[in-house]
């Protein structure tokens, strides 16, 4: 069992990243380095992965187990697809992480359940094989992205409000968690962007975006910036006002 197991997830790593790199390179830009080389190793507790530009390193010792969850393979795949995403940002076009986390965290977070996860691939059929799970299918990934836009839309028609996410990790706004800051809310400002300029605007925005700072240091003012080139209507504006306090842009 745990041999198989240490087999079956390498052999889902491998398709995740390959997926990955493709997905990316296609909708955000041309990865900028000869080679991408991907480890496995015991990370220690909490660590899911680790990413440096051209590396990216997985933990494995939930496979070394003789008995670990199925759902584990699924974890892997966004492991692996989270890290990968970081060749983009930050590996690409870096960032402050300490005081706009957001712009690698939440934009990689963006790429794994935004763009990656709702593309169907061929390692979903395998995953789902090794999952004993009917989820990954081309109908539910079709669905998911219906729920997403639906869930996004509601958002800004009922004029929610957000907590804004642009700030350093030793001060998060009150009663938000720095890492929920970092990823879940900073992935769910430009997921909101996607619905309110349309996806083929926002991820031109997003290729220009990365095109003009290629292997260059951005803001979150520059991302912004970016975006208002494309759509500065008052429905984005008013998804910009949510997520982001301008006491908190650096230049």
């Amino acid at each position: 069992m745990r041999e198989f197991a240490i087999a079956a997830s390498n052999k889902l790593a491998l398709m995740t990243a390959q997926d990955s790199f493709h997905i990316f390179t296609k909708k955000i830009g041309k990865y900028p380095y000869k080679e991408i080389d991907i480890t496995k190793g015991l990370l220690g507790k909490d660590t899911c992965g680790m990413e440096y530009p051209g590396l990216i390193m997985i933990d494995a010792s939930g496979f070394l187990q003789k008995k670990h969850p199925l759902d584990r393979y699924n974890e892997l795949t966004e492991d692996v697809s989270h890290e990968v995403g970081h060749q983009w940002f930050y590996g690409t076009v870096g960032s402050d992480e300490y005081m706009e986390p957001w712009l690698d965290e939440g934009l990689t977070n963006l790429l794994e359940n935004g763009v990656y996860d709702l593309t169907y691939t061929k390692n979903k059929a395998y995953c789902a094989k090794l999952m004993h799970s009917k989820f990954y299918t081309r109908k539910n990934v079709k669905r998911a992205n219906k729920i997403l836009k639906e869930n996004a839309n509601q958002f800004i028609n009922k004029n929610q409000k957000a907590n804004y996410i642009n700030y350093p990790v030793n001060n998060p706004p009150k009663g938000v968690d720095t890492e929920d800051m970092a990823y879940e809310l900073g992935m769910d400002f430009p997921a909101v962007l996607k619905v309110a300029m349309g996806e083929t605007k926002f991820f031109d925005a997003l290729h220009d975006y990365y095109q003009t700072y290629y292997l260059k240091q951005a803001t979150a003012q520059d991302f912004l910036n970016i975006i208002r080139k494309y759509d500065n209507s008052k429905k984005v504006n008013n998804v910009i006002n949510k997520f982001i306090d301008p006491k908190y842009l650096s230049e």
